[in-house]
């Protein structure tokens, strides 16, 4: 019997309003992806990628349709709810870092163990293995302006792990990193996506990121399409 989807959206609308008129920034999208499996979504700039994963990720409601994960409607739970389903079973990366200047490294990646229950000790001891893993081991006590931007993407990423998420969302993860620390955050995406079984989802414009993943999808007008590989390395040259 076929696995269930990790992650099913069903008819996705969205539209804001205005003075001049409705914008509709989603017309009808709907999507699948396999547990495990690595998507990247990209497109132009402002065509509403990042709306996109929001929704897919519970940040955002749709003006019409449904989002599941692993058979779970995501949009019936109440918002208690549908937040305490997010800090147990989704992570989040985004182009910027979001960490706490007042809180050092290692408290930053324990944050969201000590919101979801876990002792100080659980997640003092699940996020020195995160950032020993991420070849940030030195660097527990410096603050965050102590850290490089490839470092400070690194912990981002440690503390999107910490409650081994089913599935990790990114919006631009290497946006603002230069090409060597990108180089590194894609071999850490694609190394934790076999390590520890995480279905990714990516939204990006770092073609060369995009064609590392299972599946690639292009948003434009509202529209989601499946694009080859061949295709990202015609927009590569």
């Amino acid at each position: 019997m076929a696995k269930e989807p990790a992650l099913k959206a069903v008819d996705l609308h969205k539209v804001f309003p205005h003075p001049e008129g409705d914008l509709e920034i989603l017309r009808g999208i709907s999507l699948e992806i396999r547990p495990q499996e690595k998507v990247a979504i990209i497109g132009p700039s402002g065509v509403g990628k990042t709306t996109l994963l929001h929704i897919l990720g519970g940040l955002d409601h749709p003006t019409q349709g449904k989002v599941y994960h692993f058979g779970e409607d995501i949009f019936s739970l109440d918002e208690a709810s549908l937040a305490a389903f997010r800090n147990r079973h989704m992570g989040f990366v985004f182009q910027l870092h979001y960490l706490l200047p007042e809180f050092n490294t290692l408290e930053n990646v324990m944050l969201p163990g000590l919101i979801a229950g876990l002792s100080p000790e659980e997640a003092r001891n699940r996020a020195q293995a995160l950032l020993s893993e991420l070849g940030l081991s030195k660097r527990l006590r410096h603050g965050v302006k102590e850290l490089s931007g490839g470092e400070q993407q690194r912990a981002a990423i440690a503390r999107a792990l910490l409650l081994r998420p089913r599935i990790l969302f990114a919006d631009e993860p290497t946006g603002n990193l230069d090409e060597h620390h990108a180089r590194e955050v894609l071999t850490l995406f694609l190394r934790l996506n076999q390590k520890y079984a995480t279905t990714l989802v990516v939204v990006t414009h770092n073609l060369q990121l995009a064609a590392q993943m299972d599946r690639i999808f292009r948003l434009e007008e509202g529209k989601l399409r499946e694009v080859s590989r061949e295709k990202i390395r015609a927009l590569e040259s």
